[in-house]
C-alpha cells in the first residue's frame, strides 16, 4: 500500500513504444513476411482456470512502478477498503464495514486469474490503474513518446471524441481525441505514427506483466481516411514486448489490426478472431488478459460494442477466451543480463497505440491515412483488503 496525495494505491503502472523497431530475425523463430504464416499453433477455447488466493501485500515491483507514477503526478487514488473477502466476494472477517463496502467489493469482476461474469462496458468498483481522455494536448505524461516521422503527424483534436464515459463509469468531460497519420515515405522503423514507449526499463505504458489480470479499454475511430479494404497487414493498436530484450523483436504478442473490412484480433502474428469494423464511427473495445508467457496459463478475451449501443452483449462482440502465451520469453542474445532480463523470464509488454502499416499501402499527401484513439483505461483486480 502506498499513500499519494492521502489517498491510498495499489496495483501497477506500464511502459510504452518500439524505437528499437520490429525487425523479424531467425533467433525470434518467426517469418520475415506477416503474410502466409502457416506454422502450426495449439489454441483452445475452455473454461478458465480456478482463482487463487490474492497475496495479501503488493510486491516489490508493484510499489516500484506505483512509486514512478506518483513522481509523474498521475497515481490514481483507491479508497481503502474496510472489509477482507473471500475470492467469491463474500465477507470472511467485518473491520466494522458496511454491507454497501461489502457490495461494492462483490461488483467487480475481476479476479487474480480469472473474470467473473462477462465485462461490463464500466467497472468502477475494480482498481483503476491508468487512464488518458485525450484532454491533455501533451501525449507526453501517459504514453511517453511520440514514434512518427515527424511531430505534425500527431494532433490533439477538441472536438467530436468518443462520446462514451470513462470505464470507470464516470463522464469524460470533454470531446478531444488523439489523431495519428502516416504519408507515404514516412520511416519511423516502417510506416508508422504511434503512441507509446518501447521501454520496459521506465516507460509508462509498460502496464503488462507476469501473472497480472488487466482489462485495457480504448475507443478507436477509423477517418474516412483509412483503408480499411487493404488486404495488406494494418496494426491500429499493439500489447508488445518491451525493449530492450533480446527477445523484443518479430511479431508482437497480442495487437489488433484493421483490414479487409475487419478488427482482427492477432497472438504472435496467428489470427485468432476477427468482427466487423467500419470507418468513421467510434468503436468501444475491452480486452481482458491474464499475462503469461506459459500458453497453458495466459488467455484473453476481447470485447467491441460494434453498434454503440453500450454494451458488449450483441452477436459478434465478444471473442472466445483464447488460452494462449500473452507474454513472450527473453532469448539467449547479446544483451545477456545487462538489459535487467535473462533467458527464460518473461519479457514485460507496453501498450501502443495508432497506425502502423505495410508500406505499400498508400496514404498520398495531404491526407495520408489516419488513426484516431481515445478513451483509454486499464483497470486491475480490486485489493483483498487495504493493503
Amino acid at each position: 500500500m502506498l499513500v499519494c496525495g492521502g489517498a491510498v494505491v495499489f496495483g501497477v503502472a506500464g511502459c510504452g513504444g518500439g524505437s528499437s523497431g520490429d525487425s523479424c530475425t531467425a533467433a525470434d523463430g518467426c517469418f520475415e513476411s506477416r503474410q502466409g504464416i502457416d506454422e502450426p499453433v495449439d489454441l483452445t477455447v475452455e473454461s478458465l482456470p480456478q482463482r487463487p488466493v490474492r497475496p495479501e501485500s503488493a510486491t516489490a515491483q508493484e510499489i516500484e512502478r506505483h512509486e514512478r507514477a506518483c513522481e509523474a503526478g498521475s497515481c490514481l487514488a483507491l479508497p481503502p477498503l474496510t472489509v477482507a473477502t473471500s475470492i467469491a466476494g463474500t465477507a470472511t472477517e467485518e473491520r466494522g464495514a458496511s454491507k454497501n463496502a461489502v457490495d461494492s467489493r462483490r461488483a467487480c469482476p475481476l479476479a487474480p486469474t480469472e473474470t467473473i461474469g462477462a465485462i461490463p462496458m464500466e467497472m468502477p468498483s475494480c482498481l483503476l490503474v491508468a487512464s488518458d481522455t485525450s484532454s491533455n494536448p501533451n501525449e507526453g505524461p501517459f504514453w511517453g513518446e511520440l514514434q512518427c516521422a515527424a511531430a505534425s503527424r500527431y494532433e490533439q483534436v477538441t472536438e467530436g471524441g468518443d462520446p462514451s464515459a470513462t470505464a470507470a463509469g464516470t463522464p469524460q468531460d470533454n470531446a478531444d481525441f488523439r489523431r495519428l497519420t502516416v504519408l507515404n515515405g514516412d520511416n519511423f522503423y516502417g510506416a508508422r505514427c504511434e503512441l507509446g514507449e518501447n521501454n520496459n526499463q521506465g516507460g509508462p505504458t509498460v502496464f503488462y506483466h507476469q501473472g497480472e489480470h488487466l482489462v485495457t479499454y480504448f475507443s478507436e475511430k477509423l477517418p474516412a481516411n483509412f483503408p480499411l479494404d487493404t488486404k495488406n497487414w494494418q496494426t491500429v493498436m499493439q500489447m508488445k514486448q518491451a525493449q530492450p530484450s533480446d527477445g523484443g523483436g518479430g511479431a508482437p504478442i497480442l495487437e489488433m489490426e484493421a483490414r479487409e473490412g475487419r478488427w482482427i484480433v492477432d497472438d504472435n502474428w496467428h489470427e485468432l478472431w476477427s468482427t466487423p469494423a467500419r470507418t468513421e464511427t467510434w468503436t468501444r473495445f475491452a480486452w481482458d488478459v491474464y499475462y503469461s508467457q506459459d500458453p497453458n496459463q495466459g488467455w484473453l478475451q476481447v470485447s467491441v460494442d460494434l453498434d454503440g449501443d453500450g454494451d458488449f452483449n450483441d452477436p459478434g462482440e465478444r471473442s472466445p477466451v483464447f488460452h494462449v502465451a500473452t507474454l513472450k520469453t527473453e532469448i539467449e542474445g547479446p544483451n545477456g543480463a545487462s538489459d535487467g532480463l535473462v533467458a527464460g523470464q518473461p519479457i514485460p509488454s507496453h501498450l501502443r497505440m495508432g497506425i502502423y502499416h505495410d508500406p505499400t499501402i498508400s496514404c498520398p499527401a495531404p491526407t495520408g491515412c489516419s488513426v484516431d484513439v481515445d478513451n483509454v483505461q486499464v483497470f486491475a483486480p480490486a485489493p483483498l483488503d487495504g493493503g
